[in-house]
């Protein structure tokens, strides 16, 4: 397998996923709040889910960025230590959105976190 291009592949996936995720979040903050607020409502996250919503977005944001600034490092010197990084990011943000989707008894929502998990943990072997 070319590193370089599972590489910029990788990196475009999390840039995708990242940037539209954590702009849908931060420009309907109130409605996400609006959505998840029942979905937690009997779990261990019902009183806490502004700040859980709010740890995520931060966490996709961290994501988003570092992607874009791994893109750009690639790019000009084709290493992908900023790449690591924003996996790093990613991994946390899935596994408080798995965590999270467990709590909520939720397993397909759970389900669809481990089939962007996979990719991850993938790229955590390889980079």
């Amino acid at each position: 397998m070319n590193l370089l291009a599972f590489a910029y592949g990788f990196n475009l996936f999390l840039i995708i996923t990242y940037a539209i995720s954590s702009y849908e979040k931060l420009s309907d903050f109130k409605g996400n709040l609006a959505w998840m607020k029942p979905h937690f409502s009997n779990s261990i996250l019902k009183n806490n889910v502004p700040l859980a919503l709010s740890l995520l977005v931060i966490f996709e944001v961290l994501t988003a960025i570092t992607s874009i600034i791994a893109l750009a490092y690639l790019l000009i010197n084709q290493q992908t230590e900023y790449l690591i990084y924003a996996n790093y990011f990613n991994l946390i943000s899935l596994f408080l959105m798995l965590i999270a989707q467990r709590f909520a008894k939720d397993f397909d929502g759970a389900r669809t976190i481990v089939i962007y998990l996979i990719p991850s943990l993938i790229a955590l072997l390889v980079l």
